[in-house]
């Protein structure tokens, strides 16, 4: 029997989805992969997946992608987990570091220092870590490994938030995306086992809750700064992230 690929961010906040999967007995029927954004994205693009929890960035580069399900990684406030730390404010940062995982926001922190006519810093990819800043310089951190770089900087700017007070309109991150034909039956399954997952979110951030993060903080992170259904104001803001991030000279 064929089984549908799929690649799934390997963050927290994906958590929810594959829950669901597994609570609605899907995952007999996919292939699963745990990638990072990036990976996950390129997975996509190489045709090596059926569908992928993509950055939307990628949908820049495919002519074919369509979006699938009613649901996705956005924020409609402050998402925490996609932050821009610092000693000093961000206009006056000489140098950027980029993380490495990221597709989506690398593009996004660059259309936030645009839209408020900041002087670009020097953008340089790399795998962040706490510690790392000197004077001057500042870090893009996404995921998972965001949650210990907060109390330790001064100046934190969340780019989901940033992003809203300038725009009006709320960020997806990423973004169920396939470049199959529509399937109905398949897209129905998807989307009954995803709110599956988000009608049990307290028990995701028990089943996820780890050392230094319990399940009160995770069940705060996912009902409080991760929006999950894909709608019209989130929408209007990933179609508006396209059209500038398609304007950005390459780096």
């Amino acid at each position: 029997m064929h089984k549908t690929s799929i690649s799934l961010v390997s963050y927290w906040n994906t958590r929810p989805f594959l829950f669901g999967l597994q609570k609605s007995g899907l995952t007999e029927f996919f292939e699963v992969f745990l990638d990072t954004p990036s990976a996950g994205g390129k997975r996509l693009m190489n045709n090596e997946v059926d569908i992928a929890l993509a950055p939307v960035i990628t949908l820049n580069s495919m002519a074919d992608a369509r979006l699938l399900t009613h649901y996705c990684i956005g924020a409609a406030g402050s998402v925490r987990t996609v932050c821009l730390f610092s000693h000093e404010p961000p206009e006056t940062l000489r140098k950027v570091y980029l993380d490495a995982h990221s597709l989506t926001s690398v593009r996004l922190i660059r259309i936030i220092y645009s839209l408020n006519n900041w002087s670009e810093p020097e953008w340089i990819s790399a795998d962040v870590h706490p510690g790392m800043l000197q004077s001057g310089e500042g870090a893009l951190v996404i995921g998972d490994k965001s949650f210990p770089w907060h109390g330790q900087y001064p100046y934190v700017l969340d780019l989901a938030e940033e992003w809203i007070r300038l725009t009006d309109t709320d960020f997806v991150f990423a973004a169920w995306i396939t470049r199959k034909e529509r399937d109905e039956e398949l897209e129905k399954k998807l989307n009954d086992a995803f709110e599956t997952g988000l009608q049990h979110l307290k028990e995701v951030a028990e089943l996820v809750s780890v050392e230094g993060l319990s399940a009160a903080d995770l069940f705060t992170y996912y009902t409080r700064h991760i929006s999950y259904r894909l709608d019209d104001r989130k929408k209007a803001g990933m179609e508006l992230y396209l059209r500038h991030a398609a304007e950005l000279p390459l780096l």
